[in-house]
């Protein structure tokens, strides 16, 4: 790709061959020509983006703000070339392929491979959808007001077969390069089903009124959980009657005029992704805080599978109770379609305007009357 953020180069090849297929009249005609190259050292700048950066209070996880300024060489493998038994990752591909005329890389496939050590956690953002966790679960501390890069990332723990017993390396990841992005498609392992949520993060969904969820910031109302399994593919929605993405402002409100006393203020420890003993009693407590944001019967329906189906309204106008068929589509991956996802009503009332109200040939009741 021409104007591609990153290049990948070889040399130091033993040997190569060189094929040239042409045609011939007046003018003779390249038709393809191939060049291979046999035994050669092969690196990147770009394709990857390594951080550079150390966790901290303000942000749990290495930062990639730094952008294309933080770009280093890695070196690839071709082939599997012989493990270094000092190297717990590696990042191999099966072959290079490349068009002289277009400048493109045919051969798209990278493949990260490491030995895992205990929990290995994957951060990863939903592929199409803008979320926001609605509490800050990767900052610990308090003196910044700096966006948080990772306000979108999930942890996931990653479960994988070692492909050779023998060195424990087992892949990590995929990444495939498309012909028009040239940012990668990543998938975790072998696929999403290696993928299980992290079960320190205390998960919206699992008690009701309780736990971390993810605010959809195109769709107003609407939170979303990944399933036990399954990574970002298998998700869980809840519709709220207020705006998820407030939570945190509500959690950390304080009095007007009050001021805590200094000596009473007890110092949390730094919460980074280097210490997950303490990331996880920093979870614990952002979904302590959390609790002080809800308030009763504040969800249209709890989490449930994304397609439609009836769900008993029943918190509107307490006590009467009706059902409204709704759902939540999940959008496909851009560009085909606006990344925000739709929350749908397939019910249409007979007054008013709005699809929570129930329809006119139904009477309302409550307490016998109507």
């Amino acid at each position: 790709m021409p104007n591609a953020p990153w290049s990948v180069t070889t040399s130091s090849a033993t040997g190569f061959d060189v094929s040239i297929h042409v045609t011939l009249g007046q003018e003779a005609k390249i038709v393809r020509a191939r060049v291979t190259l046999y035994e050669p050292e092969v690196g990147t700048r770009g394709l990857l983006w390594l951080s550079q950066d150390r966790p901290d209070a303000e942000e749990a996880l290495p930062r990639l703000g730094a952008g294309p300024g933080s770009f280093i060489d890695v070196p690839l493998e071709v082939n599997r070339a012989p493990l270094d038994p000092q190297r717990s990752i590696r990042f191999s591909v099966a072959s290079v392929n490349g068009d002289a005329f277009t400048r493109s890389l045919t051969g798209r496939t990278l493949e990260i491979e490491g030995r895992l050590a205990g929990d290995t956690v994957l951060w990863q953002r939903h592929p199409s959808m803008p979320l926001a966790a609605t509490m800050p679960m990767t900052r610990s501390g308090n003196t910044t007001s700096r966006p948080l890069e990772s306000r979108d990332l999930a942890p996931f723990k990653l479960t994988a077969t070692p492909a050779d017993p023998s060195n424990g390396f087992c892949k990590l990841a995929t990444l495939e390069y498309g012909s028009q992005n040239p940012f990668p498609k990543v998938t975790a392992g072998a696929g999403p089903t290696q993928l299980r949520r992290h079960d320190s993060w205390l998960w919206g969904g699992d008690t009701p009124n309780q736990g971390i969820a993810f605010a959809v910031l195109g769709v107003p109302g609407v939170e979303l959980v990944p399933k036990p399994a399954g990574g970002w593919k298998e998700l869980l929605v809840a519709g709220r009657y207020d705006l998820p993405a407030l939570d945190e402002a509500f959690a950390t409100a304080r009095i007007v005029g009050e001021r805590p006393d200094p000596s009473a203020v007890v110092a949390e420890p730094i919460a980074t992704a280097l210490d997950f003993d303490a990331m996880e009693d920093f979870w614990h407590r952002q979904s302590q805080r959390h609790e002080l944001t809800r308030v009763q019967d504040s969800y249209l329906f709890e989490f449930k599978d994304p397609p439609s189906a009836n769900v008993d309204v029943k918190a509107l106008v307490a006590p009467a109770t009706w059902s409204v068929n709704c759902g939540f589509e999940v959008p496909a991956e851009p560009p085909a379609s606006l990344p925000y996802g739709q929350l749908l009503f397939r019910d249409k009332p007979s007054f008013g305007d709005k699809a929570l109200l129930p329809k006119k040939t139904s009477p309302l009741s409550a307490k016998g009357t109507s």
